[in-house]
């Protein structure tokens, strides 16, 4: 996999992600917190695929 993400998008994509995850765990967004598992899965490994551009 070639890297497709710079660095202040993987730093973006890490703390929003985090803050979804947070606020889900005292359910103040829910389910929707789920979505926060993608943004810092993608960060981490600097790839992101197509269907996940923000």
């Amino acid at each position: 996999m070639k890297a497709n993400t710079g660095t202040i998008d993987r730093s973006l994509r890490i703390v929003a992600g985090l803050r979804h995850i947070g606020l889900s765990l005292p359910s103040v967004i829910g389910d929707w917190g789920r979505i926060g598992l993608v943004p810092p899965g993608t960060g981490i490994f600097r790839f992101c695929p197509p269907g996940f551009s923000l």
